[in-house]
């Protein structure tokens, strides 16, 4: 037996709805709209609070560091010469 995806079918349905029926489907509509919008920012809440509590170093940072490091294991370099768009001076 192959694995195989399981195609997603849609059926779309028409009903003409009465006019009696108008003023609850449009009530129907707002709370719906108004339960996913809730569910929405709370998502994205909970979503932002997991991003700020696992935060990592930006990469520039890493950069920064990591240039620091490689100033420190060779001696002969200037300290303003880790930067790439300013010459090497000689100590």
């Amino acid at each position: 037996m192959s694995e195989t995806a399981n195609p997603i079918c849609t059926r779309t349905l028409r009903h003409q709805a009465k006019p009696k029926s108008y003023a609850w489907l449009k009530a129907a509509a707002i709370e719906v709209n108004q339960v996913r919008s809730w569910a929405n920012a709370t998502s994205m809440e909970a979503a932002d609070r997991n991003r700020r509590a696992h935060r990592r170093p930006a990469r520039r940072l890493h950069r920064k560091l990591a240039r620091q490091r490689k100033a420190v294991l060779q001696p002969g370099i200037s300290v303003y010469a880790r930067q790439e768009h300013l010459p090497r001076v000689a100590a």
